[in-house]
Order: C-alpha cells, then structure tokens, then sequence
C-alpha cells in the first residue's frame, strides 16, 4: 500500500470520529433556560389639578342709620308783639350811564410841502414920467406867515451863480443886478444856515421878460401890443426891472 493510500484512509477515520463525536455532544447538550428580566412597575401619574383664584368676598355695606326727628317746641316769646311796619319798597336801581364818545380830534393841519412860496414876481413900470426908468434890477422881500420882515436868509439863483441875504437893502430886503440875464431865485438857507424848501421864481430878464409878467406890471395891455414892442426893442429894451416876494408858510 502506498503512502498516499494510507493517508487518505486515516483522514476518512478521522472525519468519521469527528463526526460521531459531534452527534454525541448535540444530543448531550441540554437546551438554555430562558431568563426573563424582571420589569418594575412605573407609579401612576396623576395630574395636579389646575389653580382655580378664590373669589374675594364684597365688604358688605353698612346701612348708615336714619337721624331721628326731634320737633323743637317754638320759643314761647314774653315780649309784647309789634305790629308789623309797612315793607319799604325797592329802591330802582339807576341807569347804568352809556360811554361817552370820546371828542374827536379836530383834523390835522396839512403840513405844506414847502418852506417859502412865491406870493409875487411882477415887472415893474418901465415908463416913468414919459421916458424909460433905466432899471435893470430885481427887488426881493423875504416875509414870515404874518407878512412880517424876516433878515438874514440866503436868496440866490437856480444855478447858484449868486446869493445875497435878506435885509441887507432893509428890512427883509435883496436888491440883485440883472445885466441883459435872468434869474430864477429860490430861499435857501435860513439864518442858522439850515437848507430850507422853497418855490422858485419863474425866469426874470431883463431884456426879454415873461409877457405875462409884462402885462400884470402893466407894460403892456395885450399880447400882440407886449409881443411887438419886444421884437422891435423900442419898450426900453435891457432895462426891466422886477419885484418879487417870498412867504414863508409857517
């Protein structure tokens, strides 16, 4: 026998032993005891029972006690009785006085827009007995409201070529020269040297005056007569003089 042989048949026994030998210990071994665990019981939960707010008791209210009535007996009086005097009427009361309107004021005076006005300016009579008066002159007076001289006022021209102050010539007096010119003359200042509002003269020539200016000095009667005389230099040509006046408003 070979050795292979012998090797095979002792593995079979082998197998054989094993197996028999796992029979016996399946049918020798007795089935686990089953163990149960023992459960503890859990308490059972009861619910608390919910909050409920006791009512607060309403104080009860005292009833306040009825006063008692006690009738006092009337004063029994021992004085002799007086018969009874006559109500005097009530006095009216009297009328409530109304307010008295206050006096109006009486209305005030407009104050003038000026300071001096020109109450005059006048040609002057150039024909004097027969023949021309040779005058070339303005003669101005300066006056208060009440017709009253007033010295030392500045009188000059528009164009302030000259000034003289009143009362030089008398009283309240200015005497200008007019050499083949004219002049328009205003107050300027007052005796304190203060400016001062006034009218202005209308243009005074000697040589060529206002026809209207003319005419109210009586030079002439007419228009045409005054207009006529001018152009042709025969009514003392040169030689026209004028009177003039300012007032003063206040």
């Amino acid at each position: 026998m070979s050795r292979s042989s012998v090797a095979l048949i002792i593995a079979s026994v082998t197998l054989l032993i094993g197996t028999a030998c796992g029979m016996v210990e399946v049918v020798s071994v007795a089935p686990p005891t089953k163990v149960f665990a023992t459960r503890t019981r859990v308490p059972t939960f009861t619910p608390t029972p919910d909050w409920t707010a006791t009512p607060t008791s309403t104080d009860t209210a005292t009833p306040t006690p009825t006063p008692t009535v006690t009738n006092t007996p009337a004063p029994t009086s021992t004085a002799t009785p007086v018969p009874p005097t006559d109500t005097p009427r009530p006095t009216r009361k009297p009328a409530v006085p109304t307010d008295t309107p206050a006096p109006t004021a009486p209305p005030a005076t407009p104050t003038p827009s000026v300071d001096f006005i020109v109450t005059k300016q006048d040609v002057m009579q150039v024909i004097v007995g027969g023949s021309c008066d040779w005058r070339h002159n303005i003669f101005v007076t300066v006056i208060d409201k009440a017709g009253t001289p007033i010295d030392g006022l500045t009188v000059g021209d528009k164009f302030n070529n000259v000034a003289l102050k009143s009362g030089e010539k008398g009283p309240g007096q200015i005497v200008f020269d007019l050499w083949h010119n004219s002049l328009e003359l205003l107050v300027k200042l007052d005796a304190a040297g203060n400016a001062v509002r006034s009218d202005t003269t209308r243009r005074l020539s000697s040589s060529a005056p206002e026809i209207s200016d003319m005419i109210k000095g009586g030079v002439c009667k007419a228009e045409q007569e005054c207009r006529a005389k001018l152009e042709s230099n025969s009514f003392c040509y040169g030689h026209y003089a004028y009177e003039v006046t300012f007032q003063r408003t206040w």
